[in-house]
């Protein structure tokens, strides 16, 4: 039995714009307390300290924003495991950042949760190659069976060695 492990996202995940409105498309209710402000802005009367409360709820909201566009910066284009042979292609932003071809063997997947952000972090050589995000069309259960894919076909290509050797 051949466990075949190939991932690659849709051309259109390549554009990173496309990733982040996938990303809000999947958190949505994070955004609610914008549509609330926003109707709270709006609603008569205006003044001054209203306005001063919203240009601070603005600013605090941003770093949900910034927190986004960073997780959606670096993102794996291409996971593919062919003989003994990882290849694994990153992207910036919209543009093919790192090119890895390695041992299968090397590579070592672990999936981690901190707060709400679920990502997986993919180490060559007990260094850190990428770390992927829950974003774009990725999710942690996404996450979760790339990596069983990838230790599963690690198992049966160490149990292909043993009995080979």
């Amino acid at each position: 039995m051949s466990i075949e492990c190939k991932y690659q996202i849709n051309k259109e995940e390549v554009d990173f714009i496309y990733r982040i409105l996938i990303t809000i498309k999947r958190v949505w209710y994070l955004y609610l307390p914008d549509v609330f402000l926003l109707i709270w802005i709006l609603w008569p009367p205006f003044s001054m300290e209203k306005l001063k409360i919203f240009i601070i709820a603005i600013l605090l909201l941003g770093f949900r924003d910034i927190t986004i566009i960073k997780q959606s910066q670096y993102y794996m284009e291409r996971l593919k495991i062919e003989g003994s042979k990882a290849f694994l292609q990153i992207l910036n932003f919209s543009k093919t950042h790192k090119v890895a071809e390695h041992h299968v063997d090397a590579l070592n997947i672990q999936l981690n949760k901190r707060f709400c952000c679920s990502y997986m972090d993919i180490y060559l050589d007990n260094k850190l190659l990428h770390r992927q995000y829950a974003v774009g069309s990725y999710n942690f259960q996404k996450l979760h069976y790339l990596a069983e894919k990838v230790k599963q076909y690690q198992n049966e290509n160490g149990k292909t060695k043993e009995q080979s050797g």
